[in-house]
């Protein structure tokens, strides 16, 4: 029969090797374990693809047809897929679909065309828009660089006018620029 002693040793000795990390999983003195590292955390968290939705179309009354579509993203990672590719539309092929996709479902872009059917194909997946499949209310849709539509448009005849100002006031000798601005 074993001694006392002998069984509580025998039982400290296994409760120490349970509780003690094994060399793979200890961090060394002063750093953060290797899972809960910035890097870990990236790795764990992939980028999932965006899904494309085709949500309705829109009929222009003029033999033409604007297609609506839109994107899911799932996850908190911000996905780059260039267009061309992995991100195409056909007919069009580059239409202004988005290259950067943000977490979450946004509307996308919309295509005008006399085609019936246009698709998108977005990483792997793919929506195909009918024209028979009508909007009840067309959705709106944030056009890239929409904004730039007007000061790109007042902008030439303002720096024509510029151009032609400051030509008028070097070849009469008259006011360095800085002073006809100032004025």
């Amino acid at each position: 029969m074993a001694r006392p002693s002998s069984q509580i040793f025998a039982a400290v000795a296994a409760l120490i090797v349970v509780a003690t990390p094994t060399a793979a999983a200890a961090a060394p003195p002063g750093k953060p374990h290797p899972t809960h590292t910035k890097a870990a955390k990236a790795k764990a968290a992939v980028a999932q693809p965006p899904l494309p939705v085709f949500d309705c179309a829109a009929d222009n009354g003029d033999g033409t047809t604007e297609f609506f579509f839109s994107y899911s993203l799932p996850g908190e990672a911000t996905v780059s897929i260039k267009v061309g590719g992995a991100n195409d539309v056909d007919p069009g092929g580059n239409v202004g679909q988005p290259a950067l996709f943000q977490p979450g479902t946004h509307s996308a872009f919309s295509v005008v065309t006399r085609h019936s059917v246009v698709r998108w194909r977005l990483a792997g997946h793919s929506a195909e828009g009918n024209a028979d499949n009508l909007c009840t209310t067309p959705p709106i849709v944030a056009e890239a660089g929409s904004w730039l539509v007007l000061p790109a448009a007042t902008a030439g005849p303002l720096l024509i006018w510029f151009g032609w100002h400051v030509r008028r006031q070097r070849r009469a000798g008259g006011a360095a620029i800085d002073e006809v601005i100032g004025d």
